[in-house]
């Protein structure tokens, strides 16, 4: 994500990356940044100008760390460089779009919502908040995705399916049919591993 942050032009509002916030001092150790970790959700000091990036593929961990900020900080809503958006598409606050992601047309994406690089989505797509797509996700056209749904690395969804809340549909598996609430799927054709 850092590196992504890097390249972005600054649009109108003046803005870099001071660096990281976790509630373990070492969450970096042993990983490559640029930044450290400055302190932890609850006792660092936002001033009126900051922004905060939330780039957490959790579902869950996402909506914790958003009620545990709650008005202190606003969230930036980001858009990598060359993202293909294209006309008619809503994303809410706090969304994360990466590099080489493709949206078609008439998209309705909730808050805090994750789209990592190389996805794709399809026309007429609604996607619920605090979502994630991880990397080269292949969404087709009017499917609907629950809220706090993860989408593992090269998951595809065909045409028309549901996805619902909370379902977790695993790396590289195709989705034929409709994820119930809750349900776990894997494989091709994917099929219910676990259900919650």
């Amino acid at each position: 994500m850092e590196s992504w942050l890097d390249l972005a032009p600054q649009d109108s509002r003046d803005w870099r990356i001071y660096g990281y916030l976790d509630d373990n001092p070492g969450a970096l150790c042993g990983f490559p940044s640029s930044y450290r970790v400055l302190a932890g959700l609850e006792s660092f000091a936002f001033e009126d100008t900051d922004l905060a990036i939330l780039a957490i593929g959790n579902p869950k961990t996402k909506r914790q760390v958003v009620e545990r900020l709650g008005g202190k900080v606003e969230f930036l809503t980001f858009v990598a460089p060359d993202a293909l958006i294209g006309k008619h598409v809503n994303l809410g606050r706090g969304t994360v779009v990466g590099v080489d992601c493709v949206l078609t047309t008439n998209i309705e994406i909730g808050e805090f919502v994750t789209i990592n690089s190389r996805t794709a989505i399809g026309h007429d797509v609604q996607i619920g908040a605090y979502t994630s797509l991880m990397g080269n996700v292949m969404v087709s056209g009017k499917c609907s995705i629950g809220e706090s749904a993860y989408l593992g690395t090269s998951a595809t969804l065909v045409q028309g399916r549901r996805i619902g809340e909370r379902a977790v549909v695993a790396a590289g598996a195709v989705v034929i049919r409709h994820v119930a609430v809750g349900a776990t799927v894997v494989g091709n054709p994917a099929r219910v591993f676990l259900e919650r």
